[in-house]
């Protein structure tokens, strides 16, 4: 066997083996190999980049290059992620394992700082690409309706109150639909609605969790009523079924809605 030809590092005056496990490759050289050392050269260049001068010039440098030899450059970076996806995947892995807290620190600092840019973009691409975004959506539910049927009902088990409160808006507001009249509300508003009386039926006076809480609808929907949070009132079950059709405001401290030729 041959024996490895050694070579000194014109740095640091050391001996080490001319292969590219101690220097770097340079087609100028005459061995093909740097005159220093990778640890030597490293240092160099770590020296330098700390000078701001030296990294201004370097990015420019690079920026200019990129920008001259683009889809080179695009070109390599693409078959060197495809020759090397899976040492690519576990060197993400390693450094998300190592830097968890600080990578989801810096992601909840972004979203928080820039909200309404990642809503419009979404938007926008939402916008842009709905067709494909349906024809995805639709694939996924095909091949995942079991999973998706399971995930549903234990979602709908471990929130319960919440579905019921949401088909009842749902329901709601179809039949506004049905009967062409405008508005909606929505659960977080019917909350909201609740909290501001106390969680009180402004009927009989009685409150949660002695009764549950209903939300009716002042002017009736079957007498043109506006399906928004500014006709609903929330009213206990039994007091709710009471009053049925008729156009009742009990909300305190308020004029009532009713018209005097509603009297």
């Amino acid at each position: 066997m041959n024996a490895i030809p050694f070579k000194q590092c014109t740095a640091c005056a050391k001996e080490f083996p001319a292969t590219t496990e101690f220097f770097t490759r340079n087609k100028k050289g005459k061995d093909g190999l740097f005159t220093q050392c990778k640890t030597c050269k490293n240092k160099k260049q770590k020296e330098r980049w700390n000078q701001l001068e030296t990294r201004q010039i370097m990015r420019n440098q690079r920026k200019e290059y990129y920008q001259k030899n683009r889809d080179q450059v695009l070109a390599r970076q693409k078959e060197y992620t495809q020759t090397h996806s899976d040492a690519i995947s576990e060197q993400k892995k390693a450094y998300y394992q190592k830097n968890a807290d600080e990578i989801k620190a810096n992601v909840h600092n972004y979203r928080k700082n820039n909200a309404e840019n990642i809503k419009h973009h979404k938007r926008a691409y939402r916008q842009a690409n709905l067709d494909k975004i349906r024809e995805k959506g639709k694939q996924y539910s095909q091949q995942n309706k079991e999973q998706m049927l399971q995930n549903h009902r234990r979602w709908r088990e471990n929130n319960r109150e919440y579905f019921n409160l949401q088909s009842k808006a749902y329901c709601a507001r179809r039949r506004a639909r049905k009967l062409q009249i405008p508005g909606s509300y929505t659960v977080p508003q019917w909350n909201d609605l609740k909290k501001s009386y106390d969680y009180t039926c402004l009927c009989c006076q009685k409150k949660e969790p002695e009764i549950k809480l209903t939300p009716d609808h002042i002017i009736p929907l079957a007498k043109q009523g506006a399906n928004t949070i500014l006709n609903i009132q929330p009213l206990c079950l039994n007091c709710n079924l009471l009053k049925g059709t008729q156009i009742k405001d009990y909300r305190p401290n308020m004029r009532s809605i009713i018209s005097t030729n509603n009297h």
